[in-house]
């Protein structure tokens, strides 16, 4: 589970604009040799089988999993979130819109920002205990999972995304993820 929320997250590209890393989990066609004959019996059995499926010899092809992050980045894109979240908490969206990306900042303003803030991430206008779930890289791209604990002892969390620009890491995209999906 841990890094199916981490592949969705850097796979993730329609929120905020950026690198569109979206395209085939594979780039070789089938073996016709390992897939099953298509059936041509029209008549459909009701009755389950004893039988345990055979598997075929063939591995089967899964999708690289982006590395965890070394501490160095860990550290950065923790301290940009952070920055961000004080800066929300202290009401500055200019300042805060300073940690998000080139992308992000093109289709958006402070008072944007702050509308997009106060109507679904609300629990970010109040200093508020994080820990972060998980990190893992690739290239440029870093995809951060957050828990946040609000006072009441609930937990919600945020999947980022973080682009590296001019020696910096930016928030390209976040999105509030069921924390059952955040279980590592």
């Amino acid at each position: 589970m841990r890094w199916a929320t981490l592949v969705v997250v850097l796979a993730f590209s329609g929120c905020g604009g950026g690198t569109d890393l979206s395209g085939p989990m594979s780039t070789n066609p089938p073996d016709p040799s390992t897939s099953p004959p298509a059936s041509t019996s029209t008549t459909t059995s009701t009755t389950s089988s004893t039988t345990p499926p055979t598997s075929s010899s063939a591995p089967e092809e899964t999708t690289p999993v982006a590395p965890a992050c070394d501490e160095e980045v860990l550290d950065a894109v923790t301290a940009t979130i952070d920055g961000q979240h004080r800066a929300i908490i202290e009401g500055d969206f200019e300042r805060a819109l300073t940690y998000s990306s080139r992308s992000f900042r093109a289709g958006s303003d402070p008072e944007r920002f702050a509308a997009i803030i106060r109507s679904g991430y609300s629990f970010l206008l109040e200093p508020i205990d994080r820990e972060v779930r998980d990190c893992a890289r690739s290239d440029d791209l870093v995809a951060l999972v957050v828990s946040f604990r609000r006072p009441t002892g609930s937990t919600i969390g945020l999947a980022y995304r973080l682009t590296s620009e001019e020696g910096s890491w930016r928030i390209e995209a976040a999105g509030i993820i069921e924390e059952s999906r955040i279980d590592v």
